[in-house]
C-alpha cells in the first residue's frame, strides 16, 4: 500500500462529511482527504495543471452546481481520469440511481448507513479494498 492513500470526499452536507472524517479516522488504514461541496470544485481539482490524483473518490449523487452523476459522467469519460474509482456514497436507496451510476461507470454503489458504527465498517472495507486488494494501473 502506499503510504498516503489519498480520498477525495465529494458531499455538499457539512456534517456527512464530519462523519466520514470521524469514521475514515478510526480504521486502521491511514489516509488523506479532500473535501469537495460539489462536482464542479471536483472537477476543477482533476483537471487543474499538476493535479495530484486521488487513490479513491467517494461521490454524492445529489449536489448543487454540478451532480454526481454529472461528475461521474465526465470523469468516466475523460482518458486522464477515467482509471480512478469512484464509489458512489449516497442516501439514495433508488434502484434507477444504482442502475444509472453503474451506466456511467461507478464502480461501487454504497446507501450511507444510518448508523456511525456500520459507516465505520463501510469506509474499512472499502478503503481496504481500494488500497489493498485491488490492483490499479500506475500503483
Amino acid at each position: 500500500m502506499n503510504s498516503e492513500f489519498r480520498i477525495f470526499v465529494v458531499d455538499d452536507d457539512p456534517d456527512d462529511q464530519e462523519l466520514v472524517t470521524e469514521a475514515l479516522g478510526m480504521i486502521e488504514i491511514r489516509s488523506v482527504q479532500e473535501y469537495f461541496l460539489d462536482g464542479q470544485e471536483l472537477m476543477d481539482r482533476l483537471v487543474a495543471e499538476k493535479a495530484i490524483l486521488p487513490d479513491l473518490i467517494l461521490l454524492d449523487l445529489n449536489m448543487p452546481r454540478v451532480d454526481g452523476r454529472t461528475a461521474l459522467s465526465r470523469i468516466k469519460s475523460n482518458d486522464k481520469l477515467r482509471h480512478l474509482p469512484i464509489v458512489i456514497l449516497t442516501t439514495s436507496r433508488s434502484e434507477d440511481d444504482v442502475r444509472s451510476c453503474y451506466r456511467l461507470g461507478a464502480n461501487s454503489f454504497i446507501t450511507k448507513p444510518a448508523r456511525f458504527e456500520e459507516l465505520v465498517s463501510v469506509m474499512e472495507k472499502v478503503c481496504e479494498y481500494w488500497s489493498e486488494v485491488v490492483r490499479r494501473p500506475g500503483v
